[in-house]
């Protein structure tokens, strides 16, 4: 054993603590960096060991490449076009519709449609769709209805009914319409000839068909 005077060597294992994001592993011997890229070298002068991680690599891709965004379908940027969820389901590209289409719902995807138009007919044949219906004659009124959402057209006099007429026949049967005289007499559907009558007749054409013979 060595005197007091001759000192003592002692060493001592100096051991660092590590830590995965804050949570200590246990101790070992040996620490050994695994990783692509990463590269651990001696450095004797500095005695030391150099240890390189690089930083990450960002690499450009594609919205829709179908790889690095593997819910993504592989394509090219179109113009006009749109992402849309498909079957699969994944994220797909639907391609421009043709001129004047808007998009539509199917019930169950996303569809280019064309725009619907009302049918117009002229006493039950149809015209062909247009995108405006305009409205012509001194008697037709349109007007915007914003409240009821709507768009009112008036025609002025519209409507059904008997027609009534005021007419008047002297005894010789002269018609005197509005200052005009006709020689006329008046036949029912069966072709039997009125009474004369006697001072101004008022009668309405309603269900029975007059027939007024002018000559």
């Amino acid at each position: 054993m060595p005197s007091p005077s001759q000192g003592y060597n002692v060493f001592f294992d100096i051991l660092q603590e590590i830590q995965d994001e804050g949570i200590a592993l246990p101790f070992q011997d040996t620490l050994n960096f695994v990783g692509a890229g990463v590269t651990a070298t001696d450095d004797p002068g500095n005695n030391r060991t150099n240890v390189n991680i690089p930083g990450a690599v960002q690499t450009p891709h594609d919205l829709l490449d179908g790889l690095i965004n593997q819910d993504t379908v592989a394509n090219t940027p179109t113009r006009g076009s749109l992402i849309i969820g498909n079957l699969t389901p994944l994220w797909d590209e639907l391609l421009i519709g043709t001129l004047n289409q808007v998009l539509q719902s199917d019930g169950l995807d996303a569809v280019w449609a064309d725009i619907f138009y009302q049918v117009v007919q002229d006493e039950g044949i149809d015209l062909a769709q247009r995108k405006k219906l305009n409205f012509i004659g001194a008697i037709v009124t349109v007007t915007d209805d914003p409240g009821n959402d709507r768009t009112n057209v008036t025609i002025a006099g519209g409507g059904g009914g008997a027609n009534t007429f005021i007419l008047g026949i002297s005894n010789d049967g002269a018609l005197d319409n509005g200052g005009d005289e006709f020689n006329s007499f008046f036949t029912d559907s069966t072709d039997s000839a009125e009474d004369e009558a006697t001072g101004f007749l008022a009668f309405a054409i309603t269900v029975k068909r007059v027939t007024i013979h002018v000559g």
